[in-house]
């Protein structure tokens, strides 16, 4: 996908590549490998989820691989949570104010999680994304929450009604032993199964011009 995004992008007149450089570069792709391992992970405890050293340890070695497959160079590989953080805050630092495209990306990727959950709805739709809204907001705080142009909402409350829930569902685990192991995958089965692609759900194919709003496939 990457690849076939950056070819897009060369062959467009529109890509000023003296002054951006390659699209989809090196460091970008490196930037995004740190926030999906070792950003993430600290979300998901933030959400209390806790997984394991050897969950941990594979979710950090699946984005690093990720990241070797899409070319990035070893200077921008980290193998341990505190590089990737490191990472992407000196990331952050090179970014630029989010501009109309990633507003758009924002708010539909919220948008469209109630399709992916299963609401059809749309009262129901529409109060599910709502509540959505005030996790991101709790997680990034204010200041990006309102650059990124989300609705107003209160986030007061909804980082601890997660971790609670997530307390309470690992309770039986605790008291029953042998039955954490014994569990499906585990808790980082349930951080991937999200992205996997179902049946009738989303559609991966790629546009075949550069705006996809113009793709229109047979």
């Amino acid at each position: 996908m990457h690849a076939r995004v950056r070819a897009s992008l060369n062959r467009s007149d529109e890509w000023d590549q003296a002054a951006w450089g390659v699209p989809l570069s090196a460091a970008q792709i490196g930037f995004a490998t740190a926030a999906f391992s070792g950003l993430l992970l600290t979300r998901a405890r933030q959400l209390g989820v806790h997984p394991s050293p050897a969950e941990t340890q594979s979710f950090k070695m699946i984005w690093r691989y990720s990241g070797q497959l899409m070319g990035v160079e070893p200077a921008f590989q980290v193998e341990t949570e505190a590089q990737a953080l490191r990472m992407h805050r000196i990331g952050l630092k090179c970014e630029p104010p989010p501009h109309l495209q990633a507003l758009l990306l924002a708010v539909t990727v919220i948008n469209s999680a109630p399709r992916l959950v299963g609401a059809r709805e749309p009262e129901v739709s529409r109060k599910l994304a709502a509540y959505i809204y005030r996790v991101p907001r709790a997680l990034i705080g204010d200041e990006m929450s309102e650059a990124l142009r989300y609705p107003p909402s209160r986030s007061f409350g909804v980082l601890e009604s997660f971790r609670l829930r997530n307390q309470a569902d690992r309770l039986p685990l605790r008291l029953i032993p042998g039955m954490d192991q014994r569990r499906p995958g585990g808790q980082f089965r349930q951080m991937l199964d999200v992205s996997f692609h179902q049946a009738g759900g989303l559609d991966y194919r790629s546009p075949a011009v550069l705006h996809a709003e113009r793709d229109r496939p047979e």
